[in-house]
């Protein structure tokens, strides 16, 4: 079960994806850099994991581990 701070980026994750504006992309993607830095080990290795379940060819935010 992810964490609170795994589902949440996850989550903004989804709203990079989503997000049509460049400005917005950018917003999305500097928030989520922000919580992957506060990650354990473990957390970030669980959100890569459901990332590339989830978009196995997406590479947005960057691989966390």
């Amino acid at each position: 079960m992810p964490t609170e701070r795994v589902a949440r980026a996850l989550a903004l994750h989804a709203r990079l994806r989503a997000a049509a504006a460049a400005a917005e992309r950018e917003r999305w993607a500097t928030e989520l850099r922000q919580l992957l830095a506060l990650l354990a080990p473990e957390e970030r290795q669980a959100y890569v994991e459901a990332r590339r379940r989830w978009h196995p060819s997406d590479d947005l935010a960057g691989d966390a581990a």
